[in-house]
């Protein structure tokens, strides 16, 4: 048709189909296959914005673990700054040995409070603060008999 249009000088920019017609086993399936069609798109757009969101969920969780960590760095450096000059004041004040002896103390105390926030979990505990001190010059001097003398130290009763 554009051949034999073009013999008479008329060009064809566009053809507009207005009407069609089919018989119904043709209709039917030209539907079929137009449903099909908008059924995969939507598919495909669901798929991809499923996928979207995963990524953007995964790299929130990402972001989110890594100021976490960050945070828990700072407040760890903090802890160690704070503890650092605490020491040397205490240091300055009653003595090194005196000083670490005290520091092992509220460590140990500070360890009870961490291993007894499960209500579910037996946790024995020395019955008073000198087997805390007691323990802590025993680990200072590497023997089990309270501080390198000759006597035992006394076992803890449990509460």
């Amino acid at each position: 048709m554009v051949d034999t249009l073009k013999k008479w000088g008329i060009q064809i920019l566009r053809v507009e189909i207005q009407e069609l017609k089919t018989d119904d086993q043709t209709g039917k399936a030209m539907l079929q296959q137009l449903e099909a069609e908008r059924r995969s798109r939507a598919l495909s757009s669901e798929a991809e914005g499923q996928a979207a969101a995963t990524i953007k969920a995964a790299t929130a969780d990402r972001e989110s673990a890594v100021q976490r960590a960050e945070g828990q760095a700072k407040a760890l450096n903090i802890i160690a700054s704070a503890e650092s000059a605490y020491l040397e004041t205490l240091s300055k004040s009653i003595g090194p040995e005196e000083a670490a002896r005290i520091l092992l103390a509220q460590k140990v105390i500070d360890g009870f409070d961490r291993i007894s926030q499960n209500p579910a979990d037996k946790v024995f505990l020395p019955s008073s603060m000198s087997g805390i001190l007691e323990l802590s010059s025993s680990a200072k001097s590497g023997g089990g008999n309270g501080g390198g003398g000759g006597t035992p130290s006394k076992p803890y009763s449990m509460s």
